[in-house]
């Protein structure tokens, strides 16, 4: 079983060229698709508070 989780790590997106990078400056929210542990399954659902492996260290998101 899969779970999209939107990670509370919001990230800046690069301006096109030729834009004025001063006036962009919204924040993105990630979602990653992850596996949910066997473990987990029965006791995870749509809006529950998780924390998710992100790179070397860990995030904070929402299923």
């Amino acid at each position: 079983m899969f779970a999209q989780v939107v990670v509370n790590r919001p990230t800046h997106h690069r301006p096109p060229p030729g834009a004025d990078p001063t006036r962009d400056d919204t924040a993105r929210s990630l979602s990653y698709t992850y596996r949910l542990p066997e473990r987990l399954r029965d006791q995870t659902s749509v809006g529950h508070l998780v924390r998710v492996p992100l790179g070397a260290s860990s995030a904070q998101g929402v299923i």
